[in-house]
């Protein structure tokens, strides 16, 4: 077939679920016979979407990369108390009015530049347009825009936020063929939320095979030591929970007198509070990050917001077991359906779960073997052969309009 994918950002540096997902999708769909392009912007960056590459048409491998600069970069000065009075549920009614939530859904951006007319003029040249996270400009702008010319499909990547409950967002969401949803518990929200008429498919996102040769200095070189680790993979940021996660680990040490050391592997878009025990490695690449994986004695996933985990399942990859935060729903089911970890919703909790990790280490094996063998669902044969049966059931039901 002949693919477009639709997404904010694109490129192998660029640090993002829904970003990675597309890119994995692009590259691997590619190798198995499809043609694909992929239409995006010329930012690396979500926090103002400055131009970084050039406009144009470049390859990725096999993949053709079509790129928009934006109209301009966001005006944060501007954004920040418009999102804030949209985003408040103790706050003014804003986000009802259609006139001020569009124009939040603008300023979100990225406002790309031509993005509705390269669609109009591109987007019959495929077989089926898929767009990638319900929250930015190219899909709520671009969607509606070519739902009527081609089958669409829309991979929200939604959970349970504010901006989901915007009146507003119904447009979207009534517009395409079908959905590609990461788990049962985004599908439900979107079902209760909208009732939308699009084919509905669950079957999460692909999971890497842990790479044969991993670096084996990484408690060296990260100054870990030997003490046991709790790791936790993502953005550093308030949003995922990161801080909180740090405090928690702090106070159960202190309680503890204990040696217990935390991991933090990715970008710090906010600062953390540094110790001797809260390592922050920053940005790495693959191989460290599954070193740092595989040498963890329990991964922690203490974010409020996500609509599928990867990196719960990559710790899974590596039969390590896991803690989540229970108040969100996705990591709940996720950890529920896999057996592979506890749950927590305060520090209470926390403290005891991880106490009872710690100190038995047979039921870290046995929740870390379950995670194991429930992630064989997620290799990519499995989920791309999927993605396929859903693109030959979009055609059908959009040929059948």
């Amino acid at each position: 077939m002949r693919l477009l994918f639709v997404v904010q950002r694109y490129g192998p540096n660029i640090a993002g679920g829904a970003e990675t997902l597309v890119r994995n999708y692009a590259l691997r769909l590619s190798e198995r016979g499809h043609h694909i392009e992929v239409l995006t912007s010329c930012a690396t960056s979500y926090a103002d979407w400055a131009d970084a590459f050039e406009p144009g048409t470049t390859l990725d491998s096999d993949v053709v990369v079509h790129r928009l600069g934006v109209v301009a970069p966001r005006n944060n000065a501007r954004f920040g108390p418009l999102h804030q009075s949209m985003t408040n549920p103790t706050g003014p009614t804003s986000r009802y009015s259609p006139t001020i939530a569009t124009e939040w859904m603008q300023a979100i951006g990225p406002s790309l530049r031509g993005l509705e007319s390269w669609l109009i003029e591109n987007a019959p040249r495929f077989d089926v347009v898929t767009f990638s996270g319900y929250l930015y400009s190219p899909s709520t702008m671009g969607l509606p825009a070519v739902s009527g010319l081609v089958p669409t499909i829309l991979q929200s990547v939604a959970h349970d936020e504010m901006p989901l409950r915007f009146p507003v967002m119904r447009r979207l969401f009534d517009h395409p063929t079908g959905f590609n949803f990461l788990t049962e518990e985004e599908r439900d929200l979107v079902i209760q939320r909208f009732r939308p008429s699009g084919i509905p498919a669950v079957f999460g996102a692909g999971v890497e095979p842990i790479p044969t040769s991993l670096p084996s200095d990484v408690r060296a070189r990260f100054e870990i030591g030997d003490a046991p680790y709790v790791v936790c993979v993502g953005r550093i940021d308030p949003a995922k929970g990161m801080h909180e996660l740090a405090s928690y680990v702090r106070e159960y040490r202190r309680r503890r007198d204990s040696d217990l050391k935390l991991v933090l592997v990715g970008s710090e878009i906010h600062p953390v509070e540094r110790d001797g025990h809260t390592i922050v490695t920053g940005f790495v690449d693959e191989e460290t990050k599954w070193a740092l994986l595989s040498e963890a004695t329990v991964l922690a996933q203490p974010s409020y917001f996500e609509s599928f985990s990867l990196s719960l399942t990559e710790g899974w990859r590596c039969g390590i077991p896991s803690l989540v935060q229970g108040r969100n729903d996705v990591l709940r089911g996720q950890v529920n359906r896999a057996q592979g970890g506890l749950a927590y919703e305060n520090f209470a909790e926390f403290d005891a779960a991880l106490d009872l990790l710690m100190d038995d280490p047979a039921l870290r094996q046995t929740l870390g073997e379950s995670g194991r063998q429930f992630v064989s669902r997620y290799d990519w044969d499995e989920v791309l052969t999927s993605f396929e049966g859903l693109l030959d059931d979009v055609v059908a039901a959009f040929a059948r309009r």
